[in-house]
């Protein structure tokens, strides 16, 4: 596709759905003035790969077990980020256990992502740990993809990456972590057939090192170059690279950036994990996630400037022991392109969700509509798996927070064709997970709240509309909701979050289950979130 006719079509598209961010300079990303601060985006968006074709700059990240996976985001200056896709259409094509009747394996699934283009195409390859790999092309980054493809079964792989040889030859490397947490993980080099499906041979060991994975691999200036990370005892992790004028090595080793002090409050301050990007101007850029253990909005994403010592390319900045560390702010790699940030808001007025929606695993497609009722997603009740089981029913509809300083959840919901034993509402989903249900039982509908792992009952709904909010500050949270739109009034106790849930960092969105029958459903006019 022409680039220009590319940039078009995603910027109509930001219009018509009305899904843009109001546009202000916040505590992190652009600055407005040049300028950016870490992280870029202060949302979940772990396990970074970034490409350029063109002027045009294209990044995915791991969605594990939710639907659809793998996001595909579009930039112009590697600062300002929109979604545009995804590449995984369903999490259950890669195994049925996904499915809304299994709902297993939460935390595997997609992990780590790799993307690359080549011979006209974007490839995309990943490993679940416990299912294989797979992969998928497009055309498009936008999409659509092809089905994703298996290549081959295994477990206990992850963070693969592709790479073509000046022959044609193509590889992955990856690793392999069959001796588990904390011990020693093999980095492999395989070789692929042409058309990418398939492996030609069993992979070569190249690597062994604590916790050794992450791979990114690149061939500049004659030299091959595998990217990974790696755990030390004095520095936790640190982001490595190996470097040979062969293929098959020998490598030799160098650390390109590290944590400072692992015992200071700033534990998990290190660029590691994700990728190199070279712009049209020739700078060279690395962008990971940002993973600060204490941090429950999960790994958000960063970037870092790349200075080439010795043919090394030494990430962040340089320290007198030539190693890098992680740097706070910097100056844009390309100027004079907006503010923009990934969406949030959905009206609920086009065919299509919001493009920052996912489900959690697998969708009943039959329980949900957009054109049954214009201007409202209506959401259908099934039963859980497990009675009032948030982790065991289907189509929870989930969005990444964003900032973790302050935000406004509200929404809009119409409760007029409830049935008993239906619960649906506004989640907040993290290790302390949080509820704000409209529940109804003996034909009577009520606010109830499940936070700080305890339920409680509130008020009787008079009216067949019920609007909801949370409110979050510093990453503490306290639910609300109103009768009118205009009176607000408090639900339940506040609750705080402090860590990740199934390796994914707190996701804000909406539910509804009968614990009875699959009967009854309810109509959301709107979803809106603003952030700080």
């Amino acid at each position: 596709m022409n680039p220009f006719r590319l940039i078009l079509t995603v910027l109509l598209f930001y219009i018509s759905t009305g899904y843009a961010q109001q546009v202000k300079v916040l505590s992190w990303g652009d600055q407005g003035n040049g300028m950016y601060k870490n992280p870029i985006i202060n949302g979940d968006y772990s396990d970074p790969d970034v490409i350029r074709v063109g002027s045009d700059y294209y990044l995915i990240t791991s969605t594990f077990h939710l639907s659809p996976g793998i996001t595909v985001l579009h930039s112009k200056d590697l600062v300002n980020w929109k979604i545009i896709g995804h590449a995984i259409t369903d999490i259950a094509y890669i195994d049925s256990i996904y499915s809304a009747n299994k709902m297993g394996e939460y935390g595997h699934g997609v992990w780590a992502p790799a993307i690359r283009y080549h011979d006209g195409k974007y490839w995309i390859y990943v490993f679940d740990p416990a299912f294989g790999l797979f992969m998928t092309t497009a055309t498009n980054p936008a999409g659509p993809w092809e089905q994703v493809h298996q290549v081959f079964k295994a477990k206990n792989y992850d963070d693969c990456c592709p790479f073509w040889d000046e022959d044609g030859q193509m590889y992955l490397s990856c690793a392999n972590f069959d001796r588990g947490w904390p011990n020693d993980y093999d980095i492999k080099l395989f070789k692929l057939t042409a058309n990418g499906k398939h492996l030609q041979d069993s992979g070569i060991v190249i690597h062994k090192g604590p916790v050794a994975e992450a791979t990114k691999m690149y061939k500049i200036n004659g030299w091959y170059y595998i990217l990974y990370c790696q755990d030390f005892k004095d520095t936790h992790r640190a982001q490595m690279a190996m470097r040979s004028r062969n293929i098959y090595g020998p490598y030799e080793h160098k650390r390109l950036c590290q944590e400072r002090g692992m015992q200071s409050k700033d534990f998990g301050n290190n660029a590691a994990q994700g990728g190199l990007v070279q712009t049209e101007k020739g700078d060279w850029f690395f962008l990971h996630h940002w993973a600060v253990m204490s941090n429950p909005m999960g790994r958000t994403l960063a970037m870092a400037p790349v200075t080439w010592i010795d043919d090394w390319p030494i990430i962040g900045k340089v320290e007198i022991d030539g190693v890098g560390s992680m740097v706070l702010e910097g100056k844009k790699p390309i100027s004079n392109f907006p503010i923009v940030r990934p969406q949030t808001n959905d009206e609920f007025n086009t065919s299509s969700l919001g493009l920052m929606w996912e489900w959690n695993h697998s969708p009943r497609n039959d329980k949900w509509s957009l054109i049954e009722r214009k201007g409202f997603l209506r959401l259908y009740a099934s039963q859980p798996l497990q009675k009032d089981d948030f982790f065991k029913a289907s189509n929870t509809l989930l969005q990444r927070v964003m900032g973790s300083k302050y935000g406004n959840i509200t929404t809009c919901i119409d409760i007029s064709k409830m049935t008993n034993g239906q619960s649906a509402g506004l989640c907040v989903v993290s290790k302390n997970l949080g509820l704000l249900k409209i529940v109804q039982k003996d034909n009577k509908r009520f606010i109830q709240t499940y936070t700080n792992a305890r339920n409680q009952n509130g008020k009787l709904i008079p009216t067949h509309k019920v609007w909801l909010k949370a409110i979050s500050e510093d990453n503490t949270y306290q639910f609300y909701y109103s009768f009118d739109g205009k009176k607000f009034k408090l639900a339940g106790e506040k609750f705080k979050l402090d860590d990740w849930c199934n390796w994914r960092g707190v996701e804000i969105g909406l539910f509804c289950w009968n614990n009875d029958a699959s009967s009854g459903y309810v109509d959301i006019n709107w979803f809106r979130y603003d952030y700080k």
